[in-house]
């Protein structure tokens, strides 16, 4: 972005003239300001991330500095967290460990759903923080010193992953089958495409489309669409745990629908809940449809398997 390619200009900038010193305490007065200037704000966030506190004579006072922009910003918009955990790891990497623990402790605060992404990567800076001050207490003078290579290497690794609550857009197949809990359904089927769209960090626009056939007091198929959204209400180191709510509109054909009572467009209200691989790209779920047309008698319960791609 603008913002960042900026940032990068000022890194460059030679500090031992002072230039660079004097950008940077005009961010500063500006982000202090009533009210704060968010851009300024977003300026230093990416600044100490590209260079956590130099030795120039603004360390004498930006010691937790990243600490209070972070925290201040999280209160003034919506901050990403990779871009917050790819900051904590930058700060774990050049050796500032309490203030990268600081931040993924606020970043746990900030995004409760990635509480096991913090939890890991807490550990991974923990063990190089106790390896490094275990080193350089024990031979320091033989030049040994953690390779920050082994913290770069899993923030690449981090970003590659196709992670479910990671990535922007997820597609995939699925196939259901099912029975009715109301009305003249008895047992149901079916296959189609879904695809789901994150719109900020927590929820995502899901559709789908698909085919299914019905066997009861009437037998047909029909060919239907659905929007609605969902939210991962719980994440594990290997799962996430995704709710969901849409709208579902299809069209049918058969037979004897007509003495049934079933019309040939249908609407429905669905509930969605899925069990979704973090790393597999595999998923398992179930879902309520609660029929809204031909008087809101049927009631079928779904269940789902798919495969997707990230």
């Amino acid at each position: 972005t603008a913002r960042r390619e900026l940032v990068r200009i000022v890194v460059h900038v030679d500090a031992e003239s002072g230039a660079r010193a004097l950008i940077i305490d005009e961010w500063r007065d500006a982000f202090g300001a009533h009210p704060p200037d968010l851009t300024a704000g977003l300026l230093l966030f990416e600044y100490f991330g590209m260079a956590p506190c130099e030795h120039w004579y603004a360390r004498r006072s930006c010691d937790n500095e990243i600490i209070r922009i972070v925290d201040k910003l999280s209160k003034l918009t919506q901050l990403d967290p990779d871009d917050v955990m790819s900051v904590a790891v930058a700060y774990s990497a050049a050796r500032r460990y309490d203030e990268a623990i600081a931040l993924l402790r606020l970043l746990e605060r900030i995004a409760p759903a990635r509480k096991a992404d913090v939890e890991a990567k807490l550990a991974t800076i923990t063990k190089g923080m106790h390896r490094y001050h275990r080193g350089t207490q024990v031979s320091f003078t033989d030049g040994w010193i953690a390779d920050p290579e082994d913290d770069l290497k899993l923030l690449k690794l981090r970003r590659l992953k196709r992670d479910a609550i990671h990535t922007k857009v997820r597609a995939g197949v699925r196939l259901g089958f099912g029975t009715g809990l109301r009305g003249g359904t008895e047992s149901a089927l079916g296959a189609g495409l879904m695809a789901s769209v994150k719109l900020r960090d927590n929820v995502s626009i899901v559709t789908r489309v698909d085919w299914s056939q019905r066997q009861g007091a009437a037998t047909f198929d029909s060919i239907g669409g659905a929007i609605g959204v969902s939210t991962s209400i719980l994440t594990t180191r290997n799962t996430t745990v995704v709710l969901g709510v849409g709208e579902r509109l299809e069209r049918r054909w058969g037979d004897a629908m007509e003495d049934a009572g079933v019309g040939r467009t249908g609407l429905s209200t669905e509930l969605t809940l899925d069990l979704v691989g973090r790393d597999t790209p595999l998923s398992a779920g179930a879902r309520l449809e609660q029929g809204l047309s031909d008087g809101a008698r049927a009631t079928a319960l779904i269940f789902e398997l798919g495969v997707e791609l990230r």
